[in-house]
């Protein structure tokens, strides 16, 4: 009995692994010339998130939300994942405006998502909108810790 026991629990907790899906902006990556996502070096050794900014040196203003994609570079697959969000979180649905010549700082937090973040390398995603087109910016980051 305790062998059975055993056994369903370990294939119980077998299926609770966090398996990452492939990144859904993998096709789409391609650096916005004027209007730059910038993470604060410092800021990655915080245990609880990071600080970026988004720096607007366009010739006009962009709107942007406070949702962004963490994502993780998988070695051996050789391809970025998306790394999910935790159960009933989502992020504030508002729009941030930043005129040109500007920029705005945000703050990414870990906690918001469903992962341990464990050593390796990462990025962040975050989508904008700049008269009427869809831009997507992102830099990457290492956690070492």
């Amino acid at each position: 009995m305790k062998k059975i026991m055993f056994l369903f629990l370990l294939i119980f907790l077998a299926g609770c692994g966090t398996e990452l899906e492939p990144s859904k902006y993998a096709d789409e990556m391609t650096a916005a010339e004027d209007i730059v996502l910038d993470i604060e070096d410092d800021s990655i050794k915080q245990e609880d998130g990071f600080k970026f900014h988004i720096k607007n040196n366009s010739d006009h203003r962009i709107t942007i939300g406070r949702e962004y994609a963490l994502e993780k570079y998988d070695k051996k697959k050789e391809e970025w994942l998306q790394i999910p969000l935790k159960d009933n979180i989502a992020f504030q649905a508002d729009g941030l405006i930043v005129d040109s010549g500007s920029e705005s700082s945000f703050f990414a937090s870990f906690d918001t998502y469903n992962y341990s973040f464990p050593k390796g390398d990462y990025r962040i995603i975050k989508v904008l909108s700049s008269e009427g087109d869809g831009i997507l910016l992102y830099d990457d980051f290492k956690i070492d810790k």
